[in-house]
């Protein structure tokens, strides 16, 4: 069966207070959204979500998205939301920009990441207005993501090198850079798209068809 893959990637750099912020989130369709003085989590939420409106009918993943996530939600949940967001699983958060819409996010830890939009109809009663899975596909390599470029053969020597040089810098990262940092993100993305593209055939060959997308859990379960 064949199957479309989106990679989804943030990235943080330092301002001039020294402190690093979580400022570009990325995908593999080549947009992004960016903020200097740091990403709000509204503003992930809607992102992602027309993400999904632009391409739905794609499979999204992040390689060790859990990071992602965190950083995602740390500005817009306060100490009780991580909470039950930890003891629950689930979290809402009202939206600023539309009255009676709430943002939601649900989760596995280390497998799937769901941000959606609900609206109230009833005492707590929500319908879905949209919404967004994304898989953590590091349970797949449980290496580094260049490590498993190169392991099946995904990307150029020149590639590598860029990503190698990049992840060795991402803490010295700065706005002075933006524009290299965009570059290294989407081609993240791309590279991670391709990469599962070719996982998904390797299972293809061996009469394995996924409907979820977190490891070797996931491949156990449709076996």
């Amino acid at each position: 069966m064949s199957r479309e893959f989106c990679g989804v990637d943030g990235e943080a750099y330092r301002l001039a207070t020294k402190e690093s912020v979580f400022n570009l989130l990325g995908a593999g369709d080549g947009s992004y959204v960016h903020n200097d003085d740091g990403l709000k989590t509204h503003a992930c939420f809607r992102y992602l979500l027309n993400l999904k409106d632009r391409n739905p009918h794609k499979t999204f993943v992040g390689f060790y998205f859990s990071w992602d996530a965190n950083v995602i939600l740390k500005a817009g949940l306060n100490e009780q939301c991580r909470a039950r967001l930890a003891d629950r699983g689930e979290v809402y958060l009202q939206s600023r920009r539309r009255p009676g819409v709430f943002y939601y996010v649900q989760y596995m830890p280390k497998k799937w990441y769901t941000f959606g939009e609900r609206v109230l109809i009833g005492r707590q009663q929500y319908k879905t207005l949209r919404s967004i899975k994304i898989y953590d596909v590091w349970g797949f390599f449980q290496s580094s993501f260049l490590g498993a470029l190169k392991e099946f053969k995904i990307g150029t020597p020149d590639e590598h090198n860029m990503i190698e040089n990049m992840k060795l810098r991402r803490s010295e990262f700065t706005a002075e850079e933006l524009a290299a940092i965009i570059h290294y993100n989407l081609t993240e993305c791309v590279l991670l798209e391709r990469l599962m593209g070719v996982i998904n055939q390797c299972l293809l060959s061996v009469d394995i068809a996924l409907n979820q997308w977190h490891g070797a859990g996931a491949v156990a379960g449709a076996v």
